[in-house]
């Protein structure tokens, strides 16, 4: 065994607390007391500098059991020494040991405790400066009693082993040095490795849950994040402005329900919502608003998830353990972690929004294209329709009241004004059908419509008709209201399959009342109002969204075409009215509609106020039309009814048979087919005025080319326009009308 010198075994001792502490006080306040038993002195003082005092404080005492010593250390431990004050203060400005043989002889300001020592029984004193990084940051005062001999060997040896422990602390310190950028750069090491993992999430083929779900997992899964394994995600729903929990790890179903839905200021992500800023909590406080049993003691760290332009779209939330300290690093990464998500979301939020026009933009292109096969198709059957209708009706009227066959006949003629609704929906539905808006009373259209839809609907359906005794005067299409009544008519019907009640009913209403209040947007003034209420079985949430798309139906194939609510609301949207629908499964559905009132006292239209037929007598009638079977048809009915008629089936057709007349013109009225071989639109038009001068113009179509100033021209010119598929009688009508 090695007989070490007690210095040497006094500096051993000093590296074995070198090697076990790694703290910087804990290893001076050791070494204190060390060197305070290896010297055997009763007192020792360790004094600390405190930059914002700018003073030495007292951090440590340590004496032998004595009475007087205790009362002297309570006494020092109020004590504050300025730089080059007493023995610790000089020690402190001179950077240097300092031994006084007798202390009780100091003055005041050598030593300002002289009174306090000489009761103490104090008087050698040795003073020792701990430097590190160049600074002197502790002073050692060790202290001895008269009892105890000044042994110099022993001064000496305090003095030398303080002095030497800057070097052993600076080593100490470049080793903590070393490990903390050590452990920094595994630190980064490790959270780069996880970004990387983060960043690469959305590269994977898999759906967008599954990669907010992964994007939790692998931060909750970090071992050297001081976090728990729970953790969730809320996305804004843009629609209520709550918070909506999209993801969660390790939440039990409670907390998944006590959480699912959070308005923005309530608990703490709502809070981070409301001010967008992020949110730490050690504890469980009175701002944890939501609670749910078995609620533990925990904490939280709430992110905000912001886009480029700053506006939060959710918030990232974290479970820390209760009391936990947050450290700069770790809410530097949540909050860099929290960034990347926002990006990951918003990008998302791109693609879909660019998915959802895409699709739109499809559907609007399908539309387009069925519109277009619709309106030529409806075209084409009009003119087939018109034939039908048309000798049908003469073959109808040429029979005796009592000949059997009219009653077949009557059948065929209510199928053709079947046929006729369903091409003029299909016409509507394309915007290819033409709008004739006159004033007109909607108590008057509901009321004259009340028998044929009493009919329609059968006799296991109660119809009820009210309308209101104030004026309900607008601007609308006669036929297309018509149409939008019919349509929701028997959209109530078809709702109740074991019959129940159907209620129309009209009236003025002033702004908005309780009625319309499902209306959308802010109308002001004085508005026709219609609606129509059935007691049938109501409709989802998820139906009444499609209620209006064209071609959606929940009837049976072949039961329905989808087009009648599509229809209806094509109709409000071309007068300026709105729509909506409330319903309820089980109890029944209520469709509201309202026009603009109708301003000034114009001329009210009158539904068969214009039906007058007056016979000819021989006026000159050229028809112009590109179908032969109808062409022949309205040679037929215009020369029964007293004209003398002629045909072409073009307009160059037209034109050579007019070089052959010898006047200008041969003929008392051009009644033309508006699409023609040749020619059409206004073009048609401009012919018909030039080379017909003097002669009145009738114009027929099944559509209408969308020529902006189309119908300012029919009305500028006053030339009439005749729908097909058209009746015998509605064309001797308007050949009447347009010759007077």
């Amino acid at each position: 065994m090695f007989n070490y010198s007690p210095e040497t075994a006094l500096l051993l001792s000093l590296f074995r607390i070198f090697l076990k502490e790694e703290d910087i006080e804990q290893i001076v306040e050791a070494a204190f007391k060390h060197i305070l038993q290896a010297a055997k002195w009763d007192y020792g003082e360790l004094w600390e500098w405190a930059p914002a005092l700018n003073l030495l404080v007292l951090k440590s005492v340590e004496h032998s059991d004595n009475p007087a010593l205790t009362e002297f250390a309570r006494q020092s431990r109020i004590v504050r020494l300025a730089m080059g004050e007493g023995l610790s203060g000089r020690v402190f400005q001179d950077k240097t040991a300092i031994w006084e043989e007798d202390i009780t002889t100091l003055s005041e300001h050598l030593f300002p405790r002289v009174k306090l020592a000489q009761i103490a029984g104090l008087r050698g004193a040795l003073g020792i400066p701990v430097i590190i990084s160049d600074r002197v940051a502790f002073v050692m005062i060790f202290f001895l009693s008269p009892l105890q001999a000044a042994d110099s060997k022993a001064v000496e040896m305090v003095s030398m082993v303080g002095m030497q422990l800057e070097m052993p602390i600076h080593c100490l310190q470049t080793r903590m040095t070393l490990e903390k950028a050590n452990h920094s750069f595994s630190r980064t090491l490790e959270i780069q490795t996880a970004i990387n993992k983060l960043t690469t999430l959305p590269l994977k083929n898999q759906s967008f849950d599954t990669t907010l779900h992964d994007f939790l997992e692998i931060i909750i899964e970090l071992p050297w994040l001081s976090i728990t394994r729970k953790g969730c995600l809320f996305l804004v729903d843009e629609t209520t402005g709550h918070l909506v929990m999209r993801t969660h790890c390790g939440l039990n179903q409670e907390i998944v329900e006590a959480c699912s839905i959070i308005p923005s200021g309530k608990c703490l992500c709502g809070r981070v919502l409301e001010s967008g800023k992020a949110i730490f909590r050690s504890c469980v406080d009175d701002e944890h608003e939501i609670s749910y049993s078995g609620m533990a003691e925990h904490g939280h760290y709430c992110s905000p998830l912001k886009s480029g332009n700053g506006k939060i779209i959710g918030v990232l939330n974290f479970y820390v353990k209760h009391g936990h300290v947050s450290e700069p690093w770790e809410v530097q990464f949540l909050d860099t972690v929290s960034n990347l998500l926002a990006q990951i979301i918003e990008k998302e939020n791109v693609q879909e929004q660019k998915r959802r026009t895409d699709r739109q933009l499809m559907h609007l292109q399908r539309e387009e294209s069925i519109g277009r096969l619709a309106s030529g198709i409806a075209h084409d059957f009009n003119n087939l329709l018109a034939v039908i209708l048309g000798y049908t009706e003469m073959t109808f009227d040429s029979l005796p009241e009592d000949f059997v066959a009219r009653e077949d006949l009557s059948e065929v003629l209510i199928a053709c004004q079947r046929a006729r609704s369903l091409t003029r929906q299909l016409l509507l539905f394309s915007r290819n059908d033409v709008v004739e808006k006159v004033k007109l009373d909607l108590n008057e259209v509901a009321k004259n419509l009340s028998k044929m839809l009493g009919r329609l609907i059968g006799e296991q359906v109660q119809l009820e008709v009210i309308t209101s005794d104030e004026s309900t005067c607008i601007i609308g299409d006669h036929g297309q209201m018509e149409q939008l009544i019919l349509n929701l008519t028997i959209n109530a019907r078809d709702a109740m399959p074991m019959g129940g009640r159907i209620i129309i009913k009209t009236g003025k209403v002033i702004h908005d009342e309780t009625v319309f209040d499902s209306l959308a947007g802010k109308h002001i003034g004085a508005f026709a109002y219609l609606t129509v209420t059935d007691t049938g079985t109501g409709m989802p949430p998820e139906v009444l969204k499609r209620i209006f798309e064209p071609f959606f139906t929940t009837k049976a194939t072949g039961a329905g075409t989808g087009l009648g609510l599509a229809t209806a609301k094509q109709i409000v949207d071309q007068h300026d009215g709105q729509i909506s629908v409330q319903s309820q499964l089980q109890v029944g559905t209520q469709f509201a509609v309202r026009f603009p009132l109708a301003e000034g006292t114009g001329k009210l239209y009158v539904p068969g106020s214009e039906l007058v037929v007056k016979r000819g007598v021989g006026q000159r009638i050229l028809v112009l039309e590109d179908e032969n079977i109808l062409q022949e048809l309205a040679i037929k009915v215009l020369s029964k009814g007293g004209y003398s008629v002629s045909g072409a089936s073009c307009p160059s057709d037209a034109l050579r048979y007019l070089s052959e007349k010898d006047c200008d013109c041969p003929f008392d009225l051009v009644f033309s087919d508006l699409v023609m071989p040749e020619i059409s639109g206004l073009k048609l038009l401009d012919f018909l005025c030039e080379s017909f001068r003097g002669a009145k113009v009738l114009i027929t179509t099944g559509y209408i080319i969308q020529e902006p100033d189309f119908l300012d021209q029919l009305k500028k010119s006053k030339i009439p326009l005749l729908h097909k598929p058209y009746s015998v009688h509605e064309l001797l009508i308007a050949v009447s009308q347009a010759l007077e």
